[in-house]
């Protein structure tokens, strides 16, 4: 586990991402996703940006396994989640995936632990500076597992160079 201290954390964005680069010529590929009407609608309702101060929490520093879900499922009778049965997604050390809401909570309380609120969330992700990415404020395709850039979810421990201020892994996908 991490330990995020008290302190502030940036909520939202001032403008929407797919405007901000959909007009650069030289737009990587995920600049083009952005600019998707798929990309803007997740956006829609992402600002203003704003400030609001958090007490000191504890989260992971990796997401949920699936050698730990799996070890949840069998204790609790827990039935499996969307894509359990797919050998892209199910080894071990690869993040559990299809879980919802519900399924999140109900392993947290298995643990003792409870879901971050969204505003921790972001604190943990964009560190005590507000950066745009988990590392800093431009986006470096390298260190993020998005669209076709692997062909499945990465061990929950990888990519160390993309970890948050607080070393927090896969914050950006």
């Amino acid at each position: 586990m991490a330990y995020v201290p008290f302190g502030p954390a940036i909520m939202g964005i001032d403008k929407d991402p797919a405007e901000a680069t959909a007009t650069r010529e030289s737009a990587t590929l995920y600049q083009r996703r952005m600019s998707m009407p798929w990309s803007k609608q997740a956006f829609h309702d992402e600002g203003p940006a704003h400030w609001v101060v958090l007490d000191g929490f504890f989260i992971d520093k990796f997401e949920v396994s699936n050698s730990d879900f799996a070890k949840f499922m069998k204790e609790k009778g827990h039935p499996g989640p969307a894509y359990w049965d797919d050998p892209r997604l199910n080894k071990p050390n690869q993040p559990v995936v299809g879980v919802n809401w519900f399924d999140a909570k109900a392993y947290c309380e298995y643990k003792g632990k409870r879901l971050p609120t969204e505003a921790e969330w972001e604190r943990a992700a964009r560190g005590p500076e507000g950066f745009q990415y988990p590392w800093g404020n431009e986006f470096d395709p390298a260190k993020a597992n998005y669209g076709k850039n692997h062909e499945a979810t990465l061990p929950v421990d990888s990519m160390p160079e993309a970890a948050s201020p607080y070393g927090l892994h896969h914050m950006a996908g």
